[in-house]
């Protein structure tokens, strides 16, 4: 499972909207994806934010 497809599953079993992790990290999640994308790597910061807002560690994006 990549990252953004973690992400969207942990978001969506918080229920919490896209809008919602935007405004809590200060960073657009579509920007991110595409990013993440584009990059071989994401920077941590960001990984951390998003782990932040979701109320998880970014072990947990990682699963496998």
């Amino acid at each position: 499972m990549i990252v953004g497809d973690r992400l969207r599953v942990i978001r969506e079993e918080k229920k919490l909207s896209q809008g919602d992790i935007e405004k809590r990290t200060g960073r657009s999640v579509a920007m991110f994806l595409v990013r993440k994308r584009a990059l071989p790597f994401q920077p941590s910061q960001t990984l951390e934010k998003f782990a932040r807002a979701l109320e998880c560690y970014v072990r947990t994006f990682h699963m496998g």
